[in-house]
């Protein structure tokens, strides 16, 4: 009897081995820190991979390194199908044109039902000064130079403008520098380089987001206008400050 009951007590205590369940293991990405334009976005790389015979949507998101969202931020793919063998996926992060130009600590997290895995992703985002098409008039285009989200005071912003051929150029003051002094002239006939200037007093200094200064194309067809080499300068100080650029389809 006794031994009847040490042998159930030992078949008892008795563990079967755990069989884990279906899950997803997230690696990357790669790169881990990116830089990216107001307005603009960047490529990264991650790979899901399933484990235990997983197989389902994983949805991807950024968040705050505390967990809260990040909305300034957009992610494209938001989501994954996972089944079989390792997906690797390219993902573009975007930063919004309202984005405060600065360094993000985020968080990438791939979910799935209870299932999560993050991984740290840094983004530094970069002030901008890029093209806006406001409309199309009977003699060209009307474009919007806007700059970005920015907590500093500005007096001056420069830029250059690569044009499509055959267009010529006025440029006017935008909606946050009205009264300031405006200066353009072409640098260049083949390529069609534009140098542009809008100077504002003291008194007169701007703050994004908002329209910087308004181009006039006068001309016909297509094709992509570039805004590079832009400045700012610092109200006050007048210390010169790069901006990053961009570039505008026009239709034919």
């Amino acid at each position: 009897m006794r031994g009847l009951l040490v042998l159930l007590g030992l078949t008892s205590c008795t563990q079967l081995p755990r069989v884990p369940g279906p899950s997803f293991t997230l690696s990357g990405p790669l790169p881990p820190t990116l830089t990216i334009p107001q307005g603009g976005s960047q490529a990264t790389r991650i790979t899901l991979t399933p484990e235990g015979g997983f197989a389902g949507s994983v949805h991807l998101t950024l968040a705050h390194w505390d967990g809260s969202p990040a909305p300034g931020f957009a992610l494209t793919p938001s989501s994954v199908w996972l089944s079989g063998s390792a997906v690797h996926e390219t993902l573009e992060v975007s930063a919004l044109d309202t984005l405060t130009p600065g360094s993000y600590a985020l968080k990438l997290r791939a979910q799935s039902g209870h299932l999560a895995q993050e991984k740290d992703l840094g983004v530094s985002v970069l002030l901008a000064l890029k093209p806006k098409l406001l409309g199309r008039g009977e003699n060209g285009y009307f474009v919007a130079i806007h700059l970005g989200q920015t907590l500093r005071p500005y007096q001056g912003a420069g830029f250059r403008l690569d044009v499509p051929l055959g267009f010529t150029l006025t440029l006017s003051p935008g909606a946050l520098t009205q009264g300031c002094l405006t200066d353009l002239h072409q640098v260049s006939r083949n390529p069609n380089l534009w140098n542009a200037l809008v100077a504002c007093e003291a008194t007169q200094a701007f703050q994004g987001p908002g329209q910087v200064g308004v181009v006039a194309l006068t001309g016909s067809g297509g094709g992509v206008l570039s805004l590079e080499e832009g400045i700012l300068v610092q109200a006050g100080s007048y210390e010169e400050e790069s901006v990053a650029g961009g570039s505008l389809s026009l239709g034919p």
